[in-house]
């Protein structure tokens, strides 16, 4: 494969995609992102001229979501709460106790692991 040959498989991919074959959601929809990295060529040796390369990439995913999925009624304000995307009600000097190793929760799960 080469990179001209990619790129056109991908245009052509797109122009020929005939979507989902239901119904789909307005205005909503999901997404996977996987960051990945990949060593390629290296060894147990290294000289100044070569050594191995590094490839760093984000593959990601979209789906449509089926409209039959999505309640009739659905708003930001349902899913989202009165905050938004913001949460309301919690502290960030609560929140970042709760991370504490004397943390009622913390504590509790080690003593429910050992």
């Amino acid at each position: 494969m080469a990179r001209k040959w990619t790129e056109q498989l991908c245009e052509d991919a797109l122009e020929l995609d005939p979507g989902p074959p239901y119904a789909v959601a307005r205005a909503l929809s999901a997404v996977c992102f996987d960051n990945f990295t990949i060593k390629a060529g290296y060894g147990s040796y290294a000289t100044i001229d070569k050594q191995g390369e590094r490839f760093d990439m984000t593959n990601w995913a979209s789906v449509s979501l089926p409209a039959s999925a999505v309640p009739r009624d659905l708003s930001f304000t349902m899913m989202l709460g009165s905050g938004g995307i913001f949460r309301d009600g919690l502290s960030l000097s609560a929140f970042v106790r709760s991370f504490s190793v004397i943390a009622p929760d913390v504590v509790a799960n080690q003593r429910r692991r050992s």
